[in-house]
This record gives structure tokens, C-alpha cells and sequence, in this order.
């Protein structure tokens, strides 16, 4: 009886345990290094949620990638963040975009150009934690441009994001 209470025990400990941490993931630390980003000469620039949140802030209110739900995205320009690093436009042709999930994607500096993507830190004014996607999230305006919503730029919109890697092809 007494290890069967025991067991018992233990599995309620065990399942609210992770309930909890379903309920209330924690948010990623702001001064922890959040973003690297990797430049041509083998350099890197590491960057924390303080770093971005002290950049000028973007909000953008756009559906989310694959889904009819509109999210207000707050965040920084990518143009901006290149801008701020004395990255030169004419430095890469594409952006390799690495997520904390493994991910990676290819991002033409085209689309940072035309479509102003942002890297945003909060979502509906919240941070977001690894769980939920984030801390970063790169996020086009889906719809202020109606050829965003192809399945292209839905991949190219990554969340987790960790790493910038400039790639001149």
C-alpha cells in the first residue's frame, strides 16, 4: 500500500510539473545573447533582447504565416538591424536565417528591400518563450502584399530565430 501511495505520489508531482510549465513558460532572459549575426570576414556580432528592444521598434499587424489570425508583431526593422551593423546591402545577396529548432532558410536581399520584414520580440505585446516560438520571430507583411501569402514567404518567415549568416553569391 505504501508504494503504491508512493507511486501515486510521484506521478501526481510528475504531472503537474509539466502542466505548470506548460501554463507559464518563461520568458528568454534579455540580456542573454539572443541573435548572432555572421559576417563576411568571419567575425560575429552577438545580440540580446535589451540590444534589439533599444533599436527603434516596428509594430506590424499582419496574419500570421499559414493561418487567418492577425497578430500585432513589435520588433525591428531587418533592413534597419543590417543598417545599424554597417552592413552594406551590396555585402550579401542572400541572408541564411538559422533557427534554434535546427531550421535554416535563405532570404534574398531583395526581400528585405521591397517587403521591410522585422524581427520581432513581441507578439500581441507579449515576449515570447522558446515554446512559443521565440524569442525572435521573423515576420513579413503579409497583408500589406498580397504575393506574400504563398508558401515561399510562409517558410521564409522563421521563428526561433538565432543566427544572420550574409552569403554573397
Amino acid at each position: 500500500m505504501r508504494l503504491f501511495r508512493l507511486t501515486l505520489f510521484g506521478f501526481l508531482v510528475c504531472c503537474l510539473g509539466a502542466t505548470s510549465g506548460v501554463l507559464a513558460a518563461p520568458a528568454y532572459p534579455p540580456s542573454r545573447p539572443a541573435l548572432s549575426v555572421q559576417l563576411n570576414d568571419g567575425h560575429s556580432i552577438n545580440l540580446s533582447l535589451n540590444d534589439l528592444t533599444s533599436m527603434p521598434k516596428r509594430v506590424l499587424t499582419t496574419s500570421e504565416p499559414n493561418d487567418s489570425t492577425v497578430v500585432e508583431w513589435t520588433g525591428v526593422d531587418l533592413g534597419y538591424l543590417l543598417t545599424h551593423l554597417n552592413i552594406a546591402p551590396d555585402s550579401y545577396s542572400y541572408l541564411r536565417l538559422d533557427a534554434l529548432n535546427m531550421y535554416s532558410v535563405m532570404v534574398p536581399r531583395e526581400d528585405i528591400q521591397r517587403f521591410n520584414p522585422i524581427i520581432a520580440y513581441l507578439r500581441n505585446g507579449k515576449s515570447m518563450p522558446i515554446s512559443e516560438y521565440g524569442p525572435l520571430y521573423l515576420i513579413y507583411p503579409f497583408d500589406l502584399f498580397p504575393e506574400l501569402n504563398a508558401q515561399v514567404y510562409f517558410n521564409r518567415s522563421i521563428w526561433q530565430l538565432s543566427k544572420i549568416s550574409l552569403i554573397n553569391e
